[in-house]
This record gives structure tokens, sequence and C-alpha cells, in this order.
């Protein structure tokens, strides 16, 4: 396993564009490298994924920015218990 894998790095899952135009890439954070070469990661807003490890790619700057600035805006404005 490479660090970029490791829980808390931000990848991009490329699949989602390619399977599902016109959806764009999910960015996520990794929250844990799976057996078999899966791993499931955490998109902004609250929602895990499983995906395969060789779909992702590492996240660019831009690409982490968008993350974080998008998990502050849903945990501003989700709903509350």
């Amino acid at each position: 396993m490479t660090a970029r894998y490791m829980r808390g790095a931000y990848v991009v899952d490329e699949v989602a564009a390619r399977e599902s135009p016109p959806v764009s890439c999910w960015t996520g954070r990794v929250q844990m490298v799976l057996a078999g070469g899966w791993v499931r990661i955490i998109l902004p807003h609250a929602v895990e994924i499983t995906t395969r490890i060789g779909d992702l790619r590492a996240a660019t700057d831009d690409e982490r920015a968008a993350y974080d600035a998008a998990a502050v805006r849903y945990a501003e404005t989700r709903p509350r218990r």
C-alpha cells in the first residue's frame, strides 16, 4: 500500500465520470483500505463509497481545496437532530 492510500488521503475516483456522464469525478478522503484491492472513501457530503484502488489517483491541490470547501458547506447546512 502506498502512502497516498492511507487513511485521510485525498483521492479522486475517476470511474464515476466514465460510467455516469456528465457526473464529474468523485473526490474523497480514504476511510479504510479493504482487502482485495478495494478502498472506502468518504465524499464531502458524508456519503461513503467503496471503489477499486486501481480507479483512484491522488487529488490535486485544487481538488483538495474544493473538497474541504464542500465539506464545510455541508457541515454548516446539514439538518441537525
